[in-house]
């Protein structure tokens, strides 16, 4: 996680998604998921990006103390590789591929990469 951003009403996270769909609708992630349009909550942009638009809103409401950059953090404090990481949580004897056990938003990485053609 990147940074976070406290809002007052529920679904209000929902109206600074369509401020940035209104800055740029490309950015959005759509995809056909089972013959179906599903809109994601992710955007094409790095996090820095992201942060800014999110620093700017909060600046504009006065509620800055609302959005907070969390530090990086790392398993056991240290920087792993997927593969590396799984490999040593398995206990494997050998090297095993990463993205096969992580998931994303409950979606395994491997799924993704092979969704996306990564």
């Amino acid at each position: 996680m990147y940074a976070t951003y406290e809002v007052n009403s529920r679904l209000s996270d929902l109206k600074i998604h369509a401020i940035i769909d209104k800055l740029n609708p490309n950015l959005r992630s759509i995809e056909n998921f089972e013959g179906r349009m599903r809109v994601r909550e992710f955007y094409a942009m790095s996090p820095e990006d992201a942060y800014a638009i999110l620093a700017a809103i909060a600046e504009i409401n006065g509620c800055e103390d609302k959005l907070k950059l969390l530090p990086p953090s790392e398993y056991d404090g240290k920087k792993w590789s997927l593969s590396a990481l799984a490999t040593m949580l398995t206990q494997s004897k050998w090297g095993v591929a990463g993205p096969r056990y992580f998931k994303y938003n409950g979606e395994w990485l491997n799924d993704i990469r092979r969704r996306l053609g990564v």
